[in-house]
């Protein structure tokens, strides 16, 4: 924006030395005609009366030219304020894309803080009068293996008492409890940690360290995937889950 209006205080200065420049030749060439009589004892065909006109003609083309001057500088003007007004709201938006994508950075990062489930994941998982707790891991039916889809089902289990059922499924299903007669799961997984969980606005953040997924084959990676996310949003208070490498924060699976 600088750029372009010094471009254009270079324009209109370069403009008003033209018309400067004229003006001074017109008014020279004016007294020239009037003041030495024998430029036009030397031209016959000049008459005196034709200076006149010719000034005014002169005159009216520099009159012309000034006016044209004008409307150029005023619409120049008014695209420099449409230009202005473009650029300023432009910034607005940059603004407040700069404020959303911060918020959401925020919301993402500060996942990384590990806290409790909230309420309503926690009520899911109700201890029993006796001191334990139903909850539920994801398990794949072993004669029904395929890659891209799965046939993954939830197998419930007893475990001590808890408030915080997310996290005990998760932990459980990583250890790789909740298999049976026709059902398999690929984990546990050496090296393979809970490190971090979070739940913002229904949104469950899973920080695992990627490595230990390495071991595994394609289906073997999709089979955890689908097991980790069917875990997870088996409660009401999940919607949806977001798996990252704890070091890293990139997500595990693509």
């Amino acid at each position: 924006m600088k750029y372009i209006l010094t471009l254009l205080l270079v324009l209109l200065t370069g403009i008003g030395v033209f018309i400067m420049y004229e003006n001074t030749q017109l008014s020279m060439r004016i007294a020239e005609l009037e003041g030495d009589p024998t430029l036009i004892k030397d031209k016959p065909w000049v008459k005196k009366s034709d200076l006149g006109q010719t000034q005014a003609t002169l005159q009216q083309q520099l009159d012309e030219i000034e006016s044209q001057v004008a409307d150029s500088l005023s619409t120049i003007t008014a695209s420099v304020t449409k230009l202005q007004d473009k650029t300023e709201t432009m910034r607005q938006d940059i603004i407040t894309l700069e404020n959303k994508t911060a918020v959401s950075l925020k919301s993402f990062t500060d996942g990384g803080n590990d806290t409790t489930p909230s309420r309503e994941v926690d009520t899911e998982s109700a201890p029993d009068t006796d001191g334990l707790s139903q909850i539920q891991v994801a398990v794949y039916i072993a004669d029904d293996q395929q890659c891209d889809n799965p046939r993954i089902e939830l197998r419930q289990i007893e475990v001590p008492a808890t408030m915080t059922p997310l996290r005990e499924s998760l932990l459980r299903l990583i250890a790789g409890e909740g298999t049976g007669a026709g059902t398999g799961t690929p984990f546990p997984l050496s090296g393979l940690s809970l490190d971090s969980l979070s739940l913002n606005n229904k949104v469950a953040l899973i920080k695992l360290p990627a490595a230990p997924f390495a071991a595994l084959d394609d289906c073997g990676r999709s089979f955890a995937e689908k097991m980790i996310r069917a875990t997870a949003t088996q409660f009401d208070g999940v919607r949806s889950v977001q798996i990252v490498d704890s070091s890293t924060n990139d997500y595990i699976f693509e």
